[in-house]
Order: structure tokens, then sequence, then C-alpha cells
């Protein structure tokens, strides 16, 4: 049986314990929401604003990370899309297509989503291993 978490909260907690130390440094969790950020560690894409967002939609019962640029517009989403394209690393996010921000149209961002009814230990292990593929692909 899986365990089930009753918040967000809780979800996140358990997500963050179980990712490496050196993302967990990067975190930022706050309480009642249903997202958290990450902060790069990573000069080396060119992209002076650029976060890992990692989030979760009840009304859509769906699970996402992505990697967004804040206000970069064409060249920042460029920039990300030449790094992605040129590094030779097998990671989910060689094909995902960007997306254009709807309110903001400066931002750019590559998302995986998975399909989420519930708060459980496999969705918790799902975000580890996504954030951690993001990671790595854009940290190394």
């Amino acid at each position: 049986m899986s365990k089930i978490y009753q918040t967000t909260d809780e979800l996140w907690e358990a997500v963050i314990n179980n990712l490496p130390e050196e993302i967990k440094a990067n975190v930022s969790a706050f309480a009642g929401k249903s997202y958290i950020h990450i902060k790069p560690n990573s000069k080396h894409l060119g992209v002076k604003d650029f976060k890992y967002c990692v989030e979760y939609s009840k009304t859509k019962s769906r699970a996402y990370v992505n990697v967004e640029t804040l206000n970069g517009g064409t060249e920042g989403k460029t920039a990300i899309q030449n790094y992605i394209d040129s590094n030779s690393a097998d990671c989910i996010v060689k094909s995902v297509v960007p997306q254009q921000g709807v309110k903001n149209k400066d931002k750019w961002k590559w998302e995986v989503a998975t399909p989420a009814t519930e708060l459980n230990a496999e969705l918790a292990q799902w975000y580890v291993n996504t954030i951690t593929a993001f990671w790595n692909f854009f940290e190394e």
C-alpha cells in the first residue's frame, strides 16, 4: 500500500527529503502552495533568469516539472533550446517542445507532465526522478 499524503505540503516535504543535497539546497517551498521552485546553479546556459518549477494541479489531476525562463524573451528561449539541442545526454527534456507564456509572452517553459489523481509515494518518486533528470541535464 502506497503512502498517501493529505496535503501538498506533505508531498513537497517527501519530495525535498529525497532529492540529492545539491538540489535540496536550492529549493524554495512555500507552505500551502501547489508548487515549489528550484534555483539553478549553472550560468553556462547564457540565460540570467531561469528556474526549475515543480507543480501539482488538483483540478487537472496532473504533475508538472519544467524549466522556465523568467523574462528572457526570444533570446532566453533560444539560449535554452540551443543548449538542449547541442547536449548529447539522453534526457526526457530532449523531446519537449517549448511553450510560450500565456500572460507573459517573454516567458518560455520546457515541461514534462504525468497524470496525478492522488498525492502518493509513487508521485513523490516521479517528482524526485524528474527533477533530478532536469537538474543533471542542465547543471552538468
